[in-house]
């Protein structure tokens, strides 16, 4: 069975693993991730390949949060890395003398879910990745949509307020900066002052991980971050299904693993944003079933699926 790299590129870590054509990862490695510049992404890479210790059949596949242009293999904005006007394809095959392909991180993890996860059998389907920011993916009639130059599905970039904060887009008001990890964070630095009998108060630094936490056991302040932030969920996702309507909607990143505590205020406030909700069916709205495997899954199919 063909197998091949998959690499998730993120702000935190880099993520790698050996995948085969069933979507099954043999083997992975990990280290944190080294924004400096892009020749220590590529050394990291290359590091990380090493480290798998397996040469591939295909080649390497590498998913980047940020806008880039898949016929070139050239990442040309990453508002949550700091990275810009890399060719990165080819500097890793040049550090790793192996074929390289490179996409969005979100439509890698939106094609994994629509090949093995909970979208498959869809034809028109959506990846909502929830983590330090929002990332987006889609399938359309079946194919992967990349837009015009590789900047398509940044859905996190919508805007949904004016005058809110700033985002790391360089704008200001996007949806990421009130329905994302970082937005919950915020949220609760600016706020838990006025709530000393929450779990939360003295903490430093306040995570988004020690909010669920909070949440799930109970306390008041925590939840309240949590419903606020469901609401906006689900709120960007009700327009997103008026542009695209799709079947599915898989919600995947890092707030997947509480996703229970989100669903039914999020999946209420799609349907409040959606046009004429009770006069057609909404979309399924799913967590993700490949969760942290998806982005890995879906950068090595970007070598075993080329064609796709």
């Amino acid at each position: 069975m063909k197998n091949a790299i998959g690499i998730d590129l993120g702000g935190t870590k880099i993520a790698a693993g050996i995948v085969d054509e069933a979507g099954t990862i043999i083997a992975r490695h990990e280290m944190a991730s080294d924004l400096d510049d892009g020749d220590s992404v590529a050394k990291q890479i290359a590091e990380l390949v090493a480290a798998l210790g397996s040469k591939t059949e295909l080649g390497i596949g590498i998913g980047a949060a940020g806008i880039v242009d898949y016929a070139t293999g050239h990442y040309a904005f990453g508002p949550n890395t700091g990275l810009h006007d890399l060719d990165l394809a080819q500097m890793v095959a040049k550090e790793t003398g192996a074929h390289v392909r490179l996409d969005n991180d979100a439509n890698c993890a939106a094609w994994a879910e629509h090949r093995f996860g909970v979208g498959r059998g869809t034809r028109n389907f959506m990846c909502v990745t929830l983590g330090t920011g929002i990332g987006g993916g889609f399938v359309i009639d079946g194919h992967r949509f990349r837009g015009a130059h590789g900047g398509a599905a940044e859905i996190g970039h919508v805007l949904v307020a004016p005058d809110g904060p700033p985002c790391g887009c360089g704008r200001r008001g996007c949806w990421e900066q009130f329905a994302s990890g970082l937005a919950m964070e915020r949220v609760a630095r600016e706020e838990v002052a006025a709530h000393p009998e929450s779990a939360l108060h003295g903490l430093d630094p306040l995570r988004g991980p020690a909010i669920t936490l909070a949440a799930r056991d109970g306390d008041a302040f925590a939840k309240s971050i949590v419903d606020e932030t469901a609401k906006w969920v689900g709120w960007g996702l009700g327009s997103l299904v008026n542009v695209l309507e799709p079947e599915c909607i898989a919600i995947g990143g890092g707030i997947v693993r509480d996703w229970d505590l989100f669903a039914e205020r999020a999946h209420d406030a799609m349907l409040e944003r959606m046009e004429a909700s009770s006069r057609r069916p909404a979309p399924k709205l799913l967590a993700a079933a490949l969760s942290a495997d998806a982005g890995i899954v879906g950068a090595a199919l970007l070598v075993l699926d080329e064609d796709a």
